[in-house]
């Protein structure tokens, strides 16, 4: 997802997409239910040069996650996400040894998340079975997030 999403940008949680305000702030302070649980959606994989590209296909692709997005905030269940960047390093092991690069490639790397929420994880697991990153071959982690007390 991480074509998709490296054009959000949500400093104060508007979500914006190629120069398109999706106002879902008030939307997600108005519509979140503390009664519902926490989960993330980790994106693996997909067609990684729509970020880049301006064709029509590449357009529509990104109209489809913006419409899949903005219906999950409508529903009080988009509680947040982002895009990763492309690069980064790691820290492994005892020796905390430093590498320059993503810990996975390929269709191994994660390339944006959301936060939703859904009354159980069938809730969320339904919720990503829509994403629109499933359509170009990718795969859709749905993890729940741990409450605190």
């Amino acid at each position: 997802m991480f074509f998709i999403l490296s054009h959000l940008k949500c400093p104060t949680r508007f979500i914006r997409f190629n120069n398109a305000n999706l106002d879902y702030k008030s939307k997600l302070i108005t519509k979140i239910q503390s009664t519902m649980e926490k989960f993330m959606l980790l994106f693996r994989g997909g067609n990684t040069h729509i970020a880049t590209a301006k064709s029509r296909e590449a357009m529509d692709v990104i109209q489809t996650w913006n419409d899949w997005m903005q219906g999950l905030a409508e529903k009080g269940m988009l509680a947040g996400g982002d895009a990763l960047q492309v690069s980064g390093k790691y820290v492994k092991g005892t020796q905390k040894i430093v590498a320059d690069g993503l810990y996975a490639t390929g269709n191994e790397m994660v390339g944006g998340y959301l936060i939703v929420q859904a009354n159980d994880i069938d809730g969320a697991v339904e919720m990503a079975k829509g994403c629109p990153i499933l359509l170009e071959d990718g795969s859709v982690e749905v993890r729940p997030i741990q409450q605190r007390n």
